[in-house]
């Protein structure tokens, strides 16, 4: 039987790791004297409060409070392609691109059998 590791998996399998930067300024924004990083990449906020481990009666949820502050609406980017590459990186785009000219060149051989899918 064949292991997952002697594949003939392609560096950029499904086991590739996406990495997201968060930019510091939005950090900033979420930081306050009563909220923490939750997690090494600092990328999670979360209040100091302990867990609520009392339990309530079925229908009396009592939503906590939200302190009220200041709507901060930046400008969108100049091009949808902008606004776009803002939230996927640029390394994904291109092994997109990648794997759509692959296809294509697949394709343009045709059938490898006379019922084969692949087209």
């Amino acid at each position: 039987m064949m292991d997952s590791d002697d594949s003939d998996a392609s560096e950029t399998s499904v086991r590739d790791c996406i990495t997201v930067a968060i930019l510091p300024e939005d950090l900033a924004a979420a930081y306050t004297d009563s909220c923490r990083p939750e997690r090494c990449d600092e990328a999670t906020v979360r209040p100091h409060e302990e867990p609520g481990v009392e339990h309530g009666t079925p229908g009396s949820f009592t939503p906590f409070e939200v302190p009220e502050r200041e709507a901060d609406i930046g400008a969108l980017p100049a091009t949808p392609i902008d606004l776009f590459l803002r939230y996927v990186p640029y390394d994904v785009v291109d092994r997109w691109a990648e794997w759509t000219n692959a296809a294509g060149a697949t394709a343009q051989r045709g059938p490898v059998r006379q019922h084969s899918r692949n087209l």
